[in-house]
């Protein structure tokens, strides 16, 4: 009974499968199409129409219909944000020989001249008397001719530090449509101080609120300031503008002018510690000098020179001006106010860094000085920066135990130590890492000649050696150990096991155990070697909270 029951199931099932598979490989949709009606080209920026119709000339009603519209990167639908590149659309039940259409408001942000834009609509469906659902898809090539928005700077290729400069705006409307509720905002290099602007800003001194903008129409206005710089040194103004549409802000067009610094009328230079590459240590003490020297014949009046400084390792309260320099409490600077005719000179002042790195978390590391300095008159003015990066502090500690239960070593013998019988003991190393990621790290000590090196119980990572030609001398070699590491996490540690056998010479004294503990590593980011290093280790054994000072003196 059972088999003749499963044999039926078998066979509605097949039915099933052949009948739907039939439909499937046999369902025409030749006569449905999908239509699209929009701009023959479109520029960067400027909102458009896309519609798409659904033509159904297959001869079956379209039941549940659903229109998909995907977009390519770079076209956004407006007032949606600009991840969301597909929309599903319900139109419902398609009638034989009828035209739905739907139409979708779009924006280009991003493209080139004559790039091609893919838009991909899709009709997905239910066929009459079917409940299997079809697809059908249709792709539309838009074509990306300019910008609607042209926006263009002007600045000299290269200006002097300084003296006023002038940036020109241009802005038009290429576009066939207005252009509304326009934003212009530019960021200006954090050297150029703004004197003022022919069309005042709306906001701050880099916001401008521009309103409509007819096809073809255009404007402009300038943007005056000085620019102080060292010689040589690059500067960029980014100018964008936005406009909302559906109540979201779009960027339209967007452009970077830069400029150049050719003459510098002044040499401005900070030394720390008569050194323009010096690398500090923390609680030490910095000289800077800042030298002057001009390098035109003419001069103006009222020159002033100033310092401004940052950096978390500066130790404020130790600092101490010389040259009659003053500081200014609110912002922080130095000013030196020199006499008028001055040709060339220095300034300096003296400051501490401090006697601890400020580590609160992992992002607390390679920390460096930095001084910025400007020397300014009514004429000229110039700027000159100082970094002094901060070096790194690696230290390793040292401890004994016999009875180790932090290690989880178990050590045979006893104390105190006897005379030709052999104790073990277990010694532990730990690295603490600083403020810089370190490198090549190698610890070594030496094993006098009654104590065997038994082997390693644990590590976070390296490896161990033992000099075959020297018995005595153990290395531990790590390739890496990264900033913070032992301060606001564990420590890179090592537990190892030796074995000591003393000699009548030591009874009534404590037995040496290991000799001086070294380590030698690399400061990657000062490129400099830092070492540190433990005092040779006894039987006295300070940090096993289970003995006293006696426990570890030799007996006979």
């Amino acid at each position: 009974m059972f088999k003749i029951l499963y044999s039926i199931v078998l066979v509605v099932i097949l039915a099933g499968v052949a009948y739907f598979g039939f439909y499937w490989f046999t369902h025409d949709n030749s006569g449905l199409s999908l239509e699209f009606k929009g701009p023959e080209s479109v520029p960067v920026g400027m909102l458009f129409e896309l519609e798409v119709g659904v033509n159904n000339n297959s001869g079956q009603v379209l039941n549940n219909a659903k229109l998909l519209l995907s977009i390519p990167d770079g076209v956004v639908f407006v007032g949606r944000s600009a991840d969301e590149n597909i929309i599903s659309r319900k139109i419902g039940n398609v009638g034989v020989g009828s035209l739905t259409t739907q139409k979708f408001d779009l924006i280009v942000l991003k493209g080139e001249d004559d790039d091609l834009k893919r838009i991909t609509a899709t009709i997905d469906y239910t066929p009459e008397d079917v409940k299997t659902r079809f697809q059908k898809r249709s792709n539309w090539q838009l074509p990306i001719e300019g910008e609607a928005l042209e926006l263009i700077g002007e600045l000299p290729a290269k200006i002097t530090s300084g003296k006023v400069v002038e940036l020109k705006i241009k802005y038009k409307n290429n576009s066939s449509i207005d252009l509304d509720d326009l934003v212009l905002k530019i960021k200006y290099p954090k050297s150029f101080q703004f004197q003022r602007a022919t069309l005042k800003p709306d906001e701050g001194n880099n916001e401008w609120h521009l309103g409509g903008l007819h096809p073809g129409s255009s404007n402009d206005f300038v943007v005056i300031g000085k620019l102080i710089g060292p010689e040589n040194g690059f500067f960029d103004f980014k100018a964008v503008v936005t406009t909302k549409l559906s109540g979201r802000k779009y960027v339209i067009s967007q452009k970077v002018i830069n400029t150049a610094i050719k003459v510098a009328p002044i040499d401005l230079k900070i030394l720390a510690n008569d050194s323009a590459n010096y690398v500090a240590r923390i609680n030490e003490k910095i000289d800077y000098s800042i030298n002057y020297r001009y390098l035109t014949r003419s001069q103006g009046n009222n020159p002033i020179v100033t310092a401004k400084l940052s950096g978390k390792m500066f130790d404020l309260s130790s600092l101490e001006i010389g040259d009659d320099g003053q500081l200014d409490t609110q912002t922080n600077a130095i000013n030196w106010k020199l006499a008028d005719g001055v040709q060339s000179g220095s300034v300096n002042f003296s400051i501490k860094t401090k006697d601890q790195y400020p580590i609160r978390r992992i992002g607390d590391r390679n920390f460096v000085l930095k001084v910025e300095s400007q020397f300014e008159d009514s004429v000229h003015a110039t700027i000159s920066r100082s970094e002094t990066k901060v070096i790194g502090q690696v230290e390793i500690e040292v401890k004994g135990y016999f009875r180790d239960a932090k290690g989880k070593v178990i050590n045979s013998g006893s104390l105190p130590p006897q005379v030709g019988q052999s104790t073990e003991f277990s010694i532990h190393w730990d690295i603490t890492n600083y403020a810089t990621d370190v490198s090549d790290i190698r610890v070594t000590t030496r094993l006098p000649s009654y104590v065997e090196f038994v082997g390693v119980k644990s590590k976070t990572n390296g490896s161990f050696s033992f000099d075959e030609d020297s018995p005595e001398f153990l290395t531990w070699e790590i390739d890496k150990i990264s900033a913070t590491k032992g301060v606001i996490s564990r420590p890179t540690i090592a537990i190892f096991q030796i074995r000591a056998v003393p000699t009548k010479e030591m009874v009534g004294k404590h037995m040496s155990l290991i000799g001086t503990t070294n380590i030698n590593v690399t400061d990657k980011f000062t490129n400099t070697p830092l070492s540190d290093s433990h005092d040779a280790l006894t039987t006295q054994l300070p940090d096993d909270p289970t003995l006293s000072p006696s426990d570890g003196i030799v007996v006979e």
